[in-house]
């Protein structure tokens, strides 16, 4: 053990954290949702707002390269519900 550099040590769990604009207990995940146009399952990379618990935007399909519009309801446990609708013409 003399041989150790006492520079070098393995970094603990708080040090390995990334920072994330969400609150605390809130989890990033990726999804999938069908395009309410032709149905081809779209990926979402969800990421809770810490200052909302609802989220709406609009994505492009990447199939059909029709926009809609998604809308994210987090529930108090942090699970998200997903609904896509088209937008209005």
């Amino acid at each position: 053990m003399a041989d150790e550099d006492p520079e070098i040590r393995e970094p603990d769990a708080t040090e390995l954290a990334i920072p994330s604009p969400t609150e605390p207990g809130m989890v990033t995940h990726d999804d999938t949702i069908p395009c309410p146009y032709c149905g081809t399952e779209n990926s979402l990379f969800l990421e809770p707002s810490s200052d909302s618990s609802e989220q709406e935007y609009v994505e492009e399909c990447r199939q059909c390269g029709y926009s809609y519009a998604i809308r994210e309801v987090y529930e108090a446990s942090g699970e998200p519900r997903i609904h896509a609708e088209q937008l209005p013409d």
